[in-house]
């Protein structure tokens, strides 16, 4: 609902402003001819609105629109107001935005933003600057945040602070750009000024947490969500599109954690949506994802008008996609082994497969999609492997191939790259319990040398949707695990190839010590909990400890035959942190056996890690094997008392049962 300026004599007839961003309405005099005009600016709105759901003729709308504003201009000036002649200019520069060609629409919005600053027209200035600085931001975002904070400054001094916190909004689009790390600081800031609308300070902490969830994943993000959900649920304003956002991310954020009380809870939640939203057939959700979220804004004493922000998010065919890939995710990472994740995953490649059909002419909503099947491509992989029925079928091989063969387009390149990864991992891994040693080599060797792609780096539309839009499937590690593990992996097939008389294919003395040292960087920095910033990470360790006994077990009753170290149902996250240390720091006490001060350090590391004495069955197993290998390790040597330390902790954690 719309409240126009007070005193209108037209406030229930007045039209609405549309934009990509905001609504409000104009103040009109009596006149036949301004009545005339005012009709010409409504059948313009209606076009501009017509072309963001027609798709089809969006650029022939739009022309149409134009004419009706150009026909203002040379017919009706005599009789334009101040008011209405700059909304002309400003509505001219709008429909030029929206038909891609925005270096056109700059001399309108400079002549707009001229004449409203000369006669007071303060939200049609606004406007003017703050779409002046949507251009600047797209076309160059560094610049674009010294004239935000122009604005900003600008506007807090007139006391506009409504004003300037939607500038501090385009702050945050401009830092998503180029800095990904200044957004979140920006989107901080706002969501803890206390003079922003509450409604705004629940969205920003909303995509405050979905910023952090894909670039910063070991965030505990839970009481920002919960603050979110409070300012957003009980306002009457909320589109239903926010509360889905809010479910969908904490239910991403809680199956990742591995949480599965708790995201039982939620996926109920969202099930309610869901089945409610389909039963309205889905009446509030466009087929280009956007929605519309509706902020008051008081203009001075006694005045206060409406802005509409348009938002970008999810259609809801993708909405519905994401709930299920995510909900197949939670059966996966919950119990790996049964058949529910596989049914699951089925349906979402259905799903994916009915709409690539349907957003064909969607360019921007095709890419998406398809980066949708091919996660879900490569989860349905992941699932066969941890069945122990490793079904690599053509497409997830085609994925791979049209990579190497540089035939992505631009705006599948950021996410393409976590895709990839997961497969180059998958392929190694699934290899190696072949017993195709090399092949296993050769696909860790591609990984830990691929090119790292920076969070701050991407397509716009596909950083959006990637970032600020769903819960991403994956996400960008600060530390880069799938690297860490191959190269874990590469170690331990060199060390592997050493210990095998006739074998001389083994990597060069100088490129082993290169891994190793930098294994040992990222142990010296590595945080146990901060684990987990890969949905699948909590099977890396696991995976991990099964190769390394499938290399160096020396005691052929305690070898795997079969994959059983990867189920999952006992390990917790923190299990999973602890799991890895142990292993990092078994690798490099290994390494550094013979230098005294680096290997004492990585040794009392190693058993550190190995304490306590609530263990889960997987924690045992891994304990008992890296005290086993130590005690081979130490066998010749002098130390004695450390010696039979070991031996001590391996009696109590082979009998503590």
């Amino acid at each position: 609902m719309t409240t126009s300026l007070s005193g209108d004599p037209y406030d229930e007839h007045i039209p609405i402003f549309s934009s990509d961003h905001f609504k409000f309405p104009i103040n009109a005099n009596n006149g036949s001819e301004s009545n005339r005009v005012i009709k010409l600016l409504r059948t313009s709105d209606a076009y501009i609105s017509k072309s963001k759901d027609d798709l089809l003729h969006r650029y022939t709308l739009l022309s149409y629109a134009l004419k009706c504003l150009e026909f203002i201009l040379h017919h009706y000036s005599e009789y334009l107001t101040p008011q209405l002649e700059s909304l002309t200019y400003l509505k001219i520069a709008i429909a030029l935005v929206e038909s891609e060609v925005p270096e056109k629409a700059e001399a309108y919005l400079l002549r707009s933003l001229k004449l409203s600053k000369r006669n007071n027209l303060v939200l049609i200035s606004f406007v003017s600057e703050f779409i002046g600085g949507q251009i600047l931001a797209k076309n160059n975002p560094k610049l674009s945040i010294s004239y935000v904070e122009e604005k900003i400054t600008r506007y807090d001094e007139l006391g506009l602070h409504q004003l300037s916190d939607l500038f501090r909004v385009l702050k945050v689009t401009s830092y998503m750009h180029f800095n990904p790390i200044g957004a979140t600081n920006a989107l901080l800031t706002l969501s803890e000024r206390h003079s922003v609308d509450p409604f705004l300070r629940g969205i920003s902490l909303l995509y405050l947490c979905n910023v952090l969830s894909y670039t910063d994943p070991a965030y505990d993000c839970k009481e920002k969500l919960d603050k979110a959900q409070e300012l957003l649920f009980k306002n009457k304003r909320s589109p239903i599109q926010l509360r889905a956002m809010l479910l969908l991310l904490k239910f991403s954020i809680l199956v990742k954690s591995g949480s599965h009380e708790e995201s039982e809870i939620v996926m109920n939640e969202l099930n309610v949506l869901v089945s409610a939203q389909h039963s309205e057939k889905w009446v509030e959700w466009k087929e280009t994802g956007t929605f519309q979220i509706e902020l008051p804004l008081p203009i001075s004493d006694g005045e206060i008008t409406t802005i509409f922000c348009e938002a970008s998010w999810l259609t809801s065919n993708e909405f519905v996609i994401i709930y299920y890939a995510l909900t197949a995710l939670k059966m996966l990472v919950h119990n790996p082994k049964g058949n529910a994740s596989s049914r699951a995953l089925q349906y979402c490649r259905d799903l994916i497969d009915n709409e690539i059909q349907q957003s064909s002419s969607n360019g921007v909503l095709s890419s998406r999609i398809a980066h949708l099947r091919d996660t879900i491509i490569v989860y349905q992989a992941w699932s066969s492997f941890l069945k122990e029925k490793p079904n690599f079928n053509s497409e997830i091989e085609e994925i791979v191939r049209v990579h190497n063969r540089n035939e992505l387009k631009d705006i599948k390149s950021l996410v393409t790259d976590d895709t990839i990864s997961n497969i180059l991992y998958l392929f190694g891994i699934s290899s190696l319990a072949d017993k195709h040693r090399e092949t296993a080599e050769y696909y860790f060797s591609l990984l830990k040398n691929r090119k790292s792609v920076d969070a701050n780096v991407g397509n716009e539309c596909m950083r959006a949707y990637s970032v600020l839009a769903p819960p991403h499937l994956s996400g960008i590690s600060k530390t880069d695990e799938l690297k860490v593990f191959s190269t874990i992996h590469l170690l331990s097939l060199s060390e592997y190839h050493a210990t095998k008389p006739g074998i001389n294919d083994a990597p060069a003395a100088e490129n082993l010590a290169l891994m190793y040292m930098d294994l040992d960087c990222y142990a010296r920095n590595f945080k146990p909990q901060a684990f987990s910033h890969n949905e699948l990470s909590r099977c890396m360790p696991l995976i991990t400890y099964w190769a390394l006994k499938e290399l160096f077990s020396t005691n052929s009753s305690d070898l795997v035959s079969n994959l059983e170290t990867k189920n999952l149902e006992e390990i917790s996250n923190s299990e999973s942190g602890l799991a890895f240390t142990s292993i990092l720091n078994f690798l490099l006490f290994r390494r550094f056996h013979g230098d005294t001060e680096v290997s004492k350090r990585y040794l009392e590391r190693t058993l550190n890690s190995v304490k306590g004495s609530l263990m889960s069955r997987i924690q045992r197993s891994l304990n008992r094997f890296l005290l086993t290998s130590l005690i081979e390790e130490l066998n010749s040597h002098a130390d004695q008392e450390l010696y039979e330390e070991i031996k001590v902790r391996l009696d109590f954690v082979s009998n503590n049962q």
